[in-house]
């Protein structure tokens, strides 16, 4: 099994979403995107886990240690395992490209990177 993650725009439940390349996140702004874990190995397909107790953390990387962040992601629907909700307060301002998605199911933590994945459109991109 290859698990990895694509985003998601428009999500109204568990069957009605749009697949994008990237999520867009703004400087100075709560954000939220969501994404989708899936089974690469099996043509993408969604994966539900059939563990007892599963959680999602999501890690934006840095430079800095300090300025690395790390998000628990929230499953807005019971219904669909395989979608999960990450909200950022507009303190917390990751870097644009690639973020890591930490998945433990009962107690196994898998890791895993999703590419070239983040926007972030600043506000002071300084110059002149």
């Amino acid at each position: 099994m290859r698990l990895s993650a694509r985003i998601l725009e428009n999500v109204a439940n568990i069957n009605n979403w749009d697949i994008v390349d990237e999520a867009i996140l703004h400087d100075g702004e709560a954000n939220s995107f969501y994404i989708q874990i899936i089974n690469r190995s099996k043509e993408d397909i969604r994966y539900l886990t059939q563990a007892t107790t599963y959680s999602i953390k999501v890690c934006f990387p840095s430079i800095d240690d300090a300025q690395e962040i790390e998000i628990t992601a929230n499953q807005p629907f019971a219904d669909d395992k395989s979608i999960w909700k990450v909200s950022l307060t507009s303190s917390q301002i990751p870097k644009s490209g690639a973020f890591i998605v930490k998945f433990t199911e009962d107690g196994i933590e898998r890791k895993f990177l999703v590419e070239q994945s983040l926007i972030v459109e600043l506000l002071d991109v300084g110059g002149c």
